[in-house]
């Protein structure tokens, strides 16, 4: 759940830096606006290549590797 939170927290900051709304966020990703609502939600269980998807679509780092 950890991860999920994590990248619910940068989708999140992604939205507000970029002046988006839910439904813009699943434009930029192909998906519906209810799988984004997932996503926010920080419960949703998502594989490396889903989030490796999410991430070369908007450009950004979901994780940082320590």
């Amino acid at each position: 759940m950890r991860w999920s939170r994590q990248l619910a927290v940068t989708l999140i900051g992604y939205m507000q830096d970029n002046g988006l709304k839910r439904a813009d966020l699943a434009a930029r990703l192909g998906v519906s606006p209810q799988y984004v609502s997932k996503l926010l939600s920080g419960t949703e269980n998502l594989s490396f290549k889903s989030v490796a998807n999410i991430e070369d679509k908007l450009g950004i780092s979901c994780f940082a590797l320590a």
